[in-house]
């Protein structure tokens, strides 16, 4: 499970929840569960979400957690480079389930703290759209940098990065969401400022209160200034950055998740399953 992708649909307004197609894909996910003989969740949150549907409740089928993995042979920490000026990140995609009103604010917000911060943003086939976020931000743009890079070039550009930005839409389909850049800027050294409420991100991120970025729970000023300059020392702490390795290996391992994928299929196996 990469996501409920019916509820996905529907908060994603492509359906309506009281629609026959959203109707008929939630029976479909309901008899695909009941069928399985194994059940995999990209988050913990997902998979106690699975757990707790009425019809999951007295079944009994094996489950893992897998999470989008990282290649940490690629994305791996090499040290704090000494940016001249603060330099946030932001790394992927910006449409239907990221709010980058949030992040184009962030850096205002940055930008009152440290005027001479700069902003890179890394994406293909949206640089446009981004621009238009910018409309009436018109000023910060001569301190923001727009990029587009091939994937093998990213970890490049992430070493710059002092800390990364991103907030992804709150709804019930994302409980079951890994944020794929998460443990990518993690590798990389990079604290993360986030929201709340996506998959297992609050976890990690906390990571039993030795923390690997900072959480902006509720969005006002007073909010997003405090967790700006908590970030800000983050960055400065080498201690932390290696934290942030250890915990998108903990977490992301890309031969972890293979070990495990590879563990079920031979259990399968072995009960002819398959």
């Amino acid at each position: 499970m990469r996501g409920f992708w019916a509820d996905e649909r529907v908060d994603g307004n492509i359906w309506n929840k009281n629609s026959i197609i959203y109707k008929i894909a939630k029976f479909c996910e309901k008899k695909m569960f009941l069928n399985s003989d194994t059940i995999i969740s990209l988050t913990k949150n997902g998979l106690k979400e699975i757990n707790n549907f009425n019809y999951m409740r007295n079944i009994s089928i094996p489950s893992y957690v897998i999470p989008t993995c990282t290649d940490l042979n690629q994305f791996n920490f090499k040290g704090i480079e000494n940016n001249d000026n603060f330099n946030l990140g932001y790394v992927g995609a910006i449409g239907v389930w990221y709010d980058f009103n949030k992040v184009v604010l962030v850096f205002d917000y940055l930008k009152k703290i440290l005027p001479d911060s700069k902003f890179t943003i890394i994406n293909k086939n949206e640089h446009r759209i981004i621009n238009n976020f910018f409309k009436n931000y018109e000023y910060l743009l001569k301190d923001v940098k727009i990029i587009s890079v091939d994937h093998k070039e990213i970890q490049k550009k992430m070493m710059h990065f002092d800390a990364s930005v991103f907030f992804i839409k709150k709804c019930f389909s994302k409980k079951a969401s890994c944020p794929t850049k998460l443990g990518e800027l993690l590798g990389m050294g990079v604290p993360v400022l986030t929201g709340s409420k996506i998959g297992d991100v609050d976890e990690i991120i906390y990571n039993s209160g030795k923390p690997v970025g900072v959480i902006i729970e509720e969005f006002s000023e007073k909010n997003i200034i405090n967790s700006l300059k908590m970030i800000i020392e983050y960055s400065k702490n080498e201690e932390i950055r290696i934290r942030c390795v250890n915990v998108s290996k903990e977490n992301f391992n890309l031969d972890e998740g293979v070990k495990i994928y590879k563990n079920v299929y031979e259990e399968l196996s072995n009960n002819n399953k398959i």
